[in-house]
């Protein structure tokens, strides 16, 4: 059965990974693009990735929020400049609720199990 990669809690601690793991993959991909240099045709190549790398960001924030008991929807505040540095923060060090709230249970699985979407 589907299940919408939105739904669910994210704990800070697979947040901050999977922020870090989706850092580290952009970067890996950015260096291979521009491995010959910065040249116009490099540049154009590297907005398709920040456009598609958006879609997982997006999942991230949602999830984190929903654990943080708040809307998905505000995770459209990434894409805000500068503005979506200082909501990244907050959400990181902002502590979830240890109860159940209206988006599930309390997150206490392993980053790749979490980053499924199953519950345990």
């Amino acid at each position: 059965m589907y299940k919408n990669p939105f739904d669910g809690r994210m704990n800070r601690q697979n947040f901050i990974y999977g922020q870090l793991l989706l850092l580290l993959l952009i970067g890996l991909v950015a260096l291979y693009i521009f491995r010959d240099g910065v040249t116009f045709s490099n540049i154009q190549n590297i907005v398709p990735l920040l456009v598609v790398g958006t879609i997982p960001q997006l999942i991230l924030t949602a999830r984190r929020l929903h654990d943080i008991n708040l809307s998905g929807i505000w995770s459209f505040m990434i894409l805000v400049p500068y503005l979506s540095l200082l909501f990244v923060v907050y959400i990181s060090y902002k502590t979830g609720s240890v109860t159940p709230n209206q988006y599930g249970n309390p997150d206490n699985r392993t980053l790749f199990n979490s980053l499924r979407n199953k519950e345990q």
